[in-house]
Formats: C-alpha cells, sequence, structure tokens
C-alpha cells in the first residue's frame, strides 16, 4: 500500500519533492489524528449539512482523505481526497448562466457526496441560507 503511493509521488512530484514532503509527513498525520480525535469527541456540523440534515461537508476540516476510505480496489492510489463545491461559488456559477434552469436537466459527473446535485435542485438557485 505504499510503494503505489510513493511511485506515485515520484511520478506526480519528482524526486526532490516527494523527499520534502516526506519529511513533513509525520507532522500532517500528527495533526490529522489530533483533529479527527477531537471531531470524535465533539463532531462539528457545517451551516449547509445542518439545515439540509446530510453529512457533506467532509469528515476532517471540510475534507474526506482517500487513505481513510476502505477502497478495494488497485485504482484507490489514482483518486482524490474529497472536498465539496463552496455553496457560494456554485450558485454564483449558475446564476451567471442566465438560463432557464427549467428547461436543462443537471448531470453532475462524479458528484461525490452530493452537494451540488442539492444546491441544483434548489427551486431559487439564489441562496442556500
Amino acid at each position: 500500500m505504499v510503494m503505489p503511493r510513493i511511485k506515485k509521488s515520484f511520478a506526480d512530484r519528482g524526486l526532490l519533492s516527494s523527499f520534502f514532503r516526506s519529511v513533513l509527513l509525520p507532522i500532517h498525520l500528527f495533526r490529522e489524528y489530533r483533529v479527527s480525535q477531537k471531531l470524535l469527541r465533539d463532531p462539528e456540523r457545517s451551516d449547509f449539512d445542518l439545515k439540509y440534515g446530510v453529512e457533506i461537508a467532509g469528515d476532517i476540516g471540510g475534507r474526506t482523505y482517500r487513505s481513510d476510505l476502505n477502497i478495494p480496489s488497485p485504482n484507490w492510489i489514482y483518486g482524490k481526497d474529497y472536498s465539496g463545491v463552496a455553496p457560494e461559488r456554485f450558485l454564483a456559477i449558475l446564476s451567471s448562466l442566465n438560463l432557464r434552469f427549467e428547461d436543462f436537466t443537471f448531470i453532475d459527473f462524479g458528484s461525490g457526496k452530493g452537494r451540488a446535485l442539492l444546491l441544483a435542485s434548489e427551486p431559487s438557485k439564489g441562496s442556500w441560507e
């Protein structure tokens, strides 16, 4: 499980950058561990998640790390960590399109946890607050 990560890091970042990142890895792992322990004691939910009764924001600081998931495939190494689209950003993009949304079907390829789908389903498309 470690070798595919090392090979991918060399391919994506090069030898020098991979080395410097590896030196910092224990610090990042310790920080993730501290945050996860805090979340176990006092789970924080975003305003968005609380409003809609969902768990979309991600597990640690708005992200879900692929290394925390049990993915039974050798292709897991090519995946990316999950981070949902910011509601404000998504709605700004939609509002700039100047379209009659009733005339279209919204399709989200790789929808992750579905935040964009939930936002697109809002009748007003103007604000989630």
